[in-house]
């Protein structure tokens, strides 16, 4: 899985991807952000060769670095993201198909997204990105 957090819209972005190899991580974060985003990233080696990379080593116990004054490069949005999805994992679901994770990340995704509406707004956004959609039952099960 790969996600991505704009700090200033505090939207999510996140997918499950294929494998995590370099060329496939670098080609979905280019797909993604824009040309000129800062990346803040853990040290996984798939980011290195990023353009404005920043990582923290979080197996060396570093949770932030200085990017300029009163700037710190962290991944603490994001994996808080990672922690509910988790939390739902083990407190609800307790099994995620593979064939429908995509949607389960997706779904924690949108609800990141439209928490700070009201319920009824909340309602209405989920019903607008419902139209023209159809979800079979035999493609559900297949």
């Amino acid at each position: 899985m790969l996600g991505a957090k704009d700090r200033k819209a505090n939207k999510i972005t996140a997918k499950v991807l294929e494998d995590t190899t370099k060329p496939t991580v670098q080609e979905s974060i280019n797909d993604t952000c824009s040309e000129n985003a800062e990346i803040f990233s853990d040290e996984h080696s798939s980011y290195e060769g990023l353009t404005n990379h920043t990582s923290v080593n979080h197996s060396r116990k570093q949770w932030a670095v200085s990017t300029a004054p009163g700037e710190l490069a962290h991944t603490n949005g994001i994996e808080s993201f990672w922690a509910v999805l988790k939390r739902a994992y083990h407190g609800t679901d307790h099994h995620l198909s593979e064939k429908h994770l995509n949607r389960y990340v997706t779904q924690f995704a949108g609800k990141h997204n439209l928490r700070h509406y009201d319920t009824i707004d909340q309602m209405a956004m989920v019903v607008r990105g419902m139209v023209g959609k159809r979800l079979k039952h035999k493609d559900l099960i297949a």
